[in-house]
């Protein structure tokens, strides 16, 4: 078999594909054993998102407007294959925004509180994003899985290594209901295989007249083998943890939602058609899915307003969104495809603003031995009204693409005849604003005791590092009321 070079493309996907391992393997070798090793590690860290930007938008620039898969085989063995698609693209773009956020915020936290051990945390952010490239970039479900499987266990194994003694019970817990969850996401893809003979992401169009009652089942155990632990009311376990919001974040985010929504997309879209998915949704039970999963929001929202600790409020709020979340991508089908993508990028956004805020919030009652919230506005006013706009954005009040995902919801809801899960959107828009009106009334008070915070106020919130990274999410999320028919067009083209 003659050798083949790569062509621009093939050989910028697999630049793209290596680079976070490289700089993880640069970083790790570099190390932090004296001060000169501690700033080439550094730099390293803060390099590489730009480079990887860099080489992206070349890699866009060669594949657009004419968008067609770009893949590369990697023969060791394994049956590895790779390549890149619309899918895959939005991921991306997702992940090295995010990249370069952290490495923008985390070099001045860990400056200022090197208790948060910056180096261990970096090496083990840099090891996700290396992970999630080689998921992103999997063009087959085989693939795609094994990289699934890396990103639970390690992400699971520093939240264990980093959760008090006294919560082990509850992390262990999760541990039965992930490794479950997991065989029922194999138990999917064994079915898969069965009726499709065929495990790679290829395009078919004659995959929704194939479709029968047997596809229900796949789908019904798809969606229990990559969010089990979203559908069961497993947040009464989570209400009681106190973690730290860094690794709440990096389990969450990184080593479970992101994974979890881009295997989710590319199923849908590859192994049961956008058209056959909408064929199934129209042969189950909608109204009494619907009544079910009302009832089991309406709990989560019940348990949301309950909690005191702000780390255990920010975990179920995410496991609030993301039930909307995929309530949403089952139910934007039934209109327009590309609506998916303006709930996915909002989701995104606002978990990012969220975490942004209350992460410096911690951080400044740390620094300052502080056990309340009691006149927060008046310590850190930029800092709580952006907190307090992310929760109000997540209602679909507030100017912002939320709202406008939320409009073409309820639209799709009115035109499908489903006037029932209306009472989804109007649960979610009521408990926030009660959090809103709580949070509010906490930030509000005890104006006396604020004269000592004079001096305080420019040791974090007006900080530049700290404060312009939820700023700069909180405005993406106001312009893209604006942006959002352009970006809407470019995907319509790929």
């Amino acid at each position: 078999m003659m050798f083949s070079w790569p062509n621009t493309e093939q050989f910028l996907l697999a630049i793209l594909l290596f680079l976070p391992i490289l700089s993880l393997t640069l970083f790790s070798l570099v190390g932090n054993a004296s001060s000169f090793a501690s700033w080439l590690s550094g730099f390293c860290y803060k390099l590489s998102p730009w480079l990887y930007l860099v080489i992206f938008i070349n890699l866009l620039i060669n594949i657009y407007p004419k968008f067609s898969p770009i893949f590369i085989h990697l023969n060791i063995g394994l049956g590895l294959v790779f390549g890149i698609d619309k899918i895959a693209i939005g991921f991306l773009i997702a992940i090295n925004f995010i990249w370069l956020l952290f490495a923008f915020y985390s070099s001045q936290l860990f400056k200022l509180h090197p208790q948060y051990l910056s180096y261990t945390w970096q090496k083990f952010f840099l090891f996700l994003i290396s992970l999630l490239c080689f998921l992103f970039c999997s063009q087959s479900l085989i693939t795609s899985l094994l990289f699934y499987q890396l990103l639970l266990l390690l992400s699971h194994y520093m939240l264990k290594k980093h959760c008090p003694s006294y919560q082990e019970k509850n992390i262990g817990s999760f541990d039965l209901l992930m490794y479950f969850q997991v065989f029922l996401l194999f138990l999917a893809i064994v079915f898969l295989y069965q009726y499709n003979q065929n495990l790679l992401f290829l395009d078919n169009e004659a995959v929704a007249s194939n479709l029968n009652e047997n596809y229900l089942i796949i789908l019904l155990l798809l969606l229990l083998g990559l969010f089990l632990i979203v559908i069961l009311p497993s947040f009464l376990l989570l209400q009681k943890l106190n973690l730290d919001v860094f690794w709440l974040f990096l389990w969450l985010f990184f080593g479970y939602s992101l994974p979890s929504l881009f295997i989710f997309s590319k199923i849908l879209n590859y192994f049961f058609g956008w058209q056959g998915l909408l064929f199934l949704l129209n042969n189950l039970p909608l109204n009494w899915f619907i009544a079910m999963f009302s009832l089991y929001f309406l709990a989560l929202n019940v348990v949301l307003n309950t909690v005191k600790n702000l780390q255990s409020w920010f975990l179920l709020f995410f496991w609030q969104q993301l039930n909307l979340l995929i309530f949403s991508i089952l139910l934007h089908n039934l209109a327009n495809l590309n609506y998916i993508y303006l709930s996915i990028a909002g989701f995104i956004l606002l978990f990012l603003l969220l975490f942004f805020s209350i992460n410096n919030i911690k951080i400044y009652h740390q620094y300052h031995n502080l056990n309340n919230y009691q006149g927060l506005f008046y310590k850190m006013p930029i800092t709580s009204s952006l907190f307090l706009f992310g929760i109000l954005t997540a209602t679909g009040i507030a100017p912002s693409v939320i709202m406008i995902d939320k409009i073409f919801l309820i639209k799709t809801l009115i035109n499908q005849k489903l006037f029932s899960a209306l009472i989804i959107i109007i649960i979610n828009a009521v408990s926030l604003g009660y959090c809103v009106v709580k949070f509010s009334k906490i930030f509000f008070i005890n104006l006396q005791e604020l004269k000592n915070f004079t001096s305080h106020k420019k040791t974090l919130d007006f900080d530049l590092y700290l404060v312009l990274i939820p700023l700069m999410i909180a405005i993406f999320l106001v312009l893209g009321i604006i942006f959002y028919p352009i970006v809407y067009n470019a995907i319509s083209d790929l």
